[in-house]
């Protein structure tokens, strides 16, 4: 019996250190909020890079990184991490929403009208979309 509860013990511990990366990285990433939330913009920057070291393939901690950079001011590296989230989590609308609003404040409009849509036909009851109206008939085609 012992052989058999070591071993059970053994694939437990294996199962839960398959999910330290996680945990590890949502963590950073409330820490990141936190910092951001009371003004210290470069400590917010070191635990969303913190969290993307921790969960390489994380969207939400590419999408942290991005928001820290762009309230930097830091907006086409702020794009770039967006773009990293897309690319994993391509069917999550904030992403896509998120972007197309620094492509705005880039200058990038037609990139940002393209990202607007997709984030709409994605959610397309959510509640941003009600409030600007004035997006209604934009459709998502491929950006220049």
């Amino acid at each position: 019996r012992l052989p058999l509860r070591l071993v059970a013990a053994l694939i437990a511990s294996g199962f839960a250190l398959l999910q330290l990366p996680g945990l590890l990285s949502t963590s950073e990433i409330r820490h990141s909020q936190a910092a951001e939330h009371s003004g210290n913009a470069s400590l917010a920057l070191a635990w969303a890079r913190d969290a993307v070291n921790a969960e390489p393939w994380s969207a939400s901690a590419y999408e942290q990184e991005g928001l820290v950079l762009e309230s930097a001011e830091k907006l086409r590296q702020a794009k770039t991490e967006l773009t990293k989230a897309v690319s994993y989590e391509p069917f999550n609308y904030r992403h896509y929403l998120i972007r197309s609003r620094i492509e705005t404040e880039l200058g990038q409009l037609q990139a940002a009208l393209h990202d607007y849509a997709l984030a709409r036909e994605l959610r397309p009851h959510a509640e941003v979309f009600a409030l600007a109206p004035y997006f209604k008939g934009a459709k998502a085609t491929p950006a220049p």
